[in-house]
């Protein structure tokens, strides 16, 4: 819902298409709803932002990413949700150099999996260069 506050209450009505392109009538409103979900938040509580998210060597010129799965916030009412989309984005920096690299998206990865085991991701990684990167989750 692009455009729209999500924590103002919102009426939803609907109407029908058939085959030859003819409409229905719109149905009567539904009563105010707030379409309101929360952002799901790190299982672990971070001492730092990013203190979750582990770097380990997979090879000679790999890293393995590895966090705990996110979940809903303490007593939220989305307690139900499990499958987080995780979007992967990594910079590169020359090692030599100042400049700072661009951000790539490497990977979308969708965890519908419950929270007992951490999530994992392998990437190339060379040594010439700094290497950064960042986990945005999503329902």
């Amino acid at each position: 819902l692009g455009g729209v506050d999500r924590s103002a209450p919102l009426q939803f009505s609907v109407r029908a298409r058939d085959r030859l392109q003819r409409w229905s009538t719109w149905s009567p409103p539904t009563g105010s709803v707030v379409v309101a979900v929360p952002a799901p938040t790190p299982q672990r509580p971070e001492a730092a932002p990013g203190s979750n998210l582990v770097l380990v060597p997979a090879g000679p010129e790999a890293i393995r990413l590895q966090w705990y799965p996110f979940v809903p916030a303490a007593g939220s009412t989305c307690a139900s949700l499990q499958r987080v989309e995780y979007r992967i984005s990594q910079r590169e920096d020359p090692a030599d150099s100042a400049q700072q690299g661009s951000w790539k998206v490497l990977d979308v990865v969708v965890n519908d999996n419950p929270p007992t085991q951490p999530v994992t991701f392998d990437t190339p990684a060379a040594d010439r260069f700094h290497h950064t990167f960042k986990v945005v989750a999503r329902w």
